[in-house]
């Protein structure tokens, strides 16, 4: 999502909160902020979980080829 669209949807936020003296904004776009906050965070969650399941099969396979040199010998 780019700037544009977050600030159009920072404005559609304070304009439902209908205030007129510029803290709906500001509380918009703390919300924005936040969620956007937490998006990424379930990212980095997700891509370090990614990241330990790669590690795990790459110990497989290293335990696996070890395995079949010592049967070869």
């Amino acid at each position: 999502m780019g700037r544009d669209e977050i600030g159009n949807g920072i404005v559609d936020i304070a304009r439902k909160k209908k205030e007129d003296n510029g803290i709906g904004e500001v509380v918009a776009a703390v919300e924005t902020l936040g969620k956007r906050f937490l998006i990424m965070e379930k990212m980095m969650h997700m891509a370090g979980e990614v990241e330990q399941m790669r590690m795990r099969m790459r110990m497989q396979m290293e335990e696996d080829d070890t395995w079949s040199h010592k049967s070869i010998v």
